[in-house]
């Protein structure tokens, strides 16, 4: 592997291969103690269990632990830079979303980190689509239907983001859930 800054990104428009990638390390020995994987969101989420799958997987094959520890914050800003000023010898790697590396340059004005040149690709690991969900009985069938009944009366979304969100253009009573995990389940006695 090369003396870089390892990240794995989940929900990237681009990757490679990742058995390439970790087969071709620069010390024969790679890696010879722990690696800690740094997932950026709280335990239970999509992003959390996918990286503790890979995590395993990857202490199987390679006989040495792969901790995942999260570090939420900043809509995953602060595992980012983490990552970012880790030394860059391939023992912290991150379980990166388009948001670290895509989307968080639009939302914030300054980074504390440069996704193109701080962090290294490495492999897309997953795709995942994201769906758009009402309670079947809001009477819709359509985003245009939602659009529609929005205009017409405020209505109530849930997310697990403290981070500017496109979701509040339409809906206007944001129901801040600590994170994703709690978000899909809708429980509003869990939100803060």
């Amino acid at each position: 592997m090369q003396n870089t800054r390892v990240l794995f990104i989940a929900l990237a428009t681009i990757g490679v291969s990742a058995d390439r990638a970790w087969s071709q390390p620069s010390t024969a020995d790679y890696p010879n103690r722990q690696v800690n994987f740094v997932v950026p969101f709280a335990p239970g989420g999509g992003t959390d269990i996918l990286g503790r799958l890979i995590g395993q997987k990857l202490s199987e094959r390679f006989g040495k632990p792969f901790v995942v520890e999260n570090r939420p914050g900043a809509g995953t800003v602060t595992a980012a830079v983490q990552v970012a000023k880790s030394p860059p010898d391939g023992y912290t790697i991150m379980m990166a979303t388009s948001g670290t590396m895509a989307m968080n340059t639009t939302l914030y004005k300054k980074l504390p980190y440069d996704p193109g040149k701080d962090l290294i690709l490495v492999a897309l690991v997953c795709n995942v689509p994201f769906v758009l969900v009402v309670n079947p009985a809001l009477p819709v069938n359509s985003v245009a239907d939602l659009v529609k009944l929005a205009k017409a009366q405020p209505l109530s979304y849930g997310s697990g983001r403290r981070v500017p969100s496109p979701h509040g253009r339409v809906a206007q009573n944001h129901v801040r859930h600590p994170d994703d995990a709690r978000a899909v389940q809708g429980n509003p006695a869990r939100a803060q």
